[in-house]
């Protein structure tokens, strides 16, 4: 795990995510969403929703990296494209094989000798795009995000013990009423029945669970204060720019009702000793095509 690391107090700016989880829902919450209809690949014009307006520009579009440092680190990539209207949500593997042999290095050896700089350009090299913006983020600070914007609610595909040796937490399989602590295990949890791959999984659709379901949040009156909240338990490049640019957008996104998060499949294959995953083309492509 990365070195302790400082919020930033006065820095501006939030995330599904989390989202991490509910930090990328606040951030998504402001950021331009976008409904068209018609064939893929061609945009027309929004319709009209009560007194709102949205015509999406390309300079909304926002690409970023989210870490929260825990017992194990969580990774995410989001793109915000309003153009589109969607919200595309990668969740990354420790693991990650993001330096090739023959000095292959992981996501996690990456980020944890170079920063997030050095992890930006790696993700950047093993992508072919652009990051705009990071956020990073302790347990304490997720958990501090995750009280402010409430529970999230979730659908678990069976049913899991989270603390055994304690006595133990059991989550039934169906749908569940997440609290941040809650949450932060289930992303950490290693006892999926599919594995590491399963809880790669969970942590992207829980990031898009809460990113559609606090929209309406952050763009009520309640916005600001709670944009305020998040970004001062965090270390981030997102400024109070970012977020008032994008601020009408989720005003749209909330009249409209819509689940613009997305998750896209983190399809690969683990090593023998599962201590490397190297990313599929299939997965890498549709990084491309939809973070462009």
């Amino acid at each position: 795990m990365a070195p302790s690391k400082k919020p930033s107090r006065w820095a501006y700016f939030v995330s599904s995510f989390t989202l991490t989880f509910l930090v990328l829902g606040a951030f998504t919450g402001v950021m331009v969403i976008y409904l068209f209809t018609g064939n893929p690949g061609e945009e027309t014009a929004p319709e009209q929703v009560g007194a709102s307006v949205y015509i999406p520009r390309e300079s909304d579009d926002l690409t970023v990296f989210s870490v929260v440092e825990a017992d194990q680190d969580i990774f995410l990539l989001v793109h915000y494209n309003p153009t589109r209207g969607k919200i595309p949500i990668l969740s990354l593997p420790p693991q990650l094989l993001v330096e090739e042999p023959p000095s292959p290095k992981t996501l996690q050896e990456v980020y944890e000798a170079g920063g997030v700089a050095a992890t930006r350009t790696a993700l950047e090299r093993l992508f072919g795009v652009s990051i705009d913006r990071h956020m990073v983020m302790d347990r304490q600070g997720f958990l501090a995000i995750a009280g402010a914007f409430g529970p999230v609610e979730y659908t678990l595909g069976e049913e899991l013990s989270l603390s055994p040796d304690a006595g133990g937490v059991v989550l039934s399989a169906g749908r569940q009423r997440l609290d941040g602590s809650a949450l932060l295990r289930l992303m950490e949890y290693q006892g999926y029945d599919g594995g590491e791959p399963s809880r790669i999984k969970a942590i992207a659709e829980l990031a898009a669970a809460a990113v559609n379901q606090k929209l309406g949040l952050v763009s009520g009156a309640q916005g600001e204060d709670l944009f305020r909240k998040a970004v001062n338990q965090m270390k981030t490049d997102l400024s109070f720019v970012d977020f008032d640019a994008r601020l009408s957008s989720a005003r749209m996104m909330a009249e409209l009702k819509a689940s613009p998060a997305q998750v896209i499949p983190t399809e690969g294959r683990y090593n023998q000793s599962q201590d490397m995953f190297a990313l599929s083309e299939v997965t890498k492509n549709m990084v491309k095509d939809q973070f462009r």
